[in-house]
């Protein structure tokens, strides 16, 4: 977030993730599950740890569900703020309910730092300033990039990432040209005008 407005949108975040109902995923009015194992439980709190002692500021969670969800392999939703660029915690994706909030001064610093990853799969850029927004298009080293919230995702939409995210792309006519061999033929014969006439 953009150091002019971390505080407000971090207080916004807060309070969004405070009205999340956690629970019971076969109920349709919950927003947060538990996770898929009790390995992958650990894993995410592990996680959790490691963000601590690597000097982030835990803003909300940071551990396990307690309660009616004590039993489950319920993790509570987490935030993170402060986060460091280069800890672990930003530059790899949890797979599990915790967000990292890091702050930037400027474009090209916000730009540097998110193309600074061995993955591209997505980014997300939010911002009312159409010339920001395209500088950020441009600029972002991604597969697909969402912008100002979250769009349809259409199966005509070809999608994949850089980098490690993959190569290539599945979905839409790109992805109908991954399944496809094409043969160039370079015909090096030498044409005469009557070969020119026929044709």
């Amino acid at each position: 977030m953009h150091e002019d407005v971390y505080d407000e949108l971090v207080e916004r975040v807060l309070a969004r993730l405070a009205a999340l109902p956690v629970g019971d995923p076969l109920d349709p009015a919950t927003f947060v599950g538990p996770v898929v194992t009790e390995a992958a439980m650990e894993r995410i709190l592990g996680v959790i740890d490691r963000a601590a002692s690597d000097g982030a500021t835990l803003l909300a969670g940071g551990g396990r569900m307690g309660g009616d969800l004590a039993n489950g392999w319920f993790v509570a939703p987490t935030v993170f703020g402060d986060v460091d660029h280069d800890s672990d915690l930003a530059r790899n994706e949890v797979f599990g309910p915790v967000q990292a909030i890091l702050r930037f001064a400027s474009d090209a610093e916000v730009l540097a730092k998110a193309n600074d990853s061995p993955y591209g799969l997505a980014a997300y850029v939010h911002t009312a300033d159409p010339d920001r927004l395209a500088r950020f298009v441009d600029g972002l080293e991604a597969g697909v990039i969402m912008t100002n919230g979250l769009g349809d995702l259409s199966p005509a939409t070809p999608f994949g990432g850089f980098r490690q995210s993959g190569f290539g792309r599945e979905g839409g006519r790109a992805g109908y040209e991954e399944m496809v061999q094409r043969t160039t033929v370079l015909d090096a014969a030498p044409r005469t005008t009557a070969d020119e006439g026929a044709t």
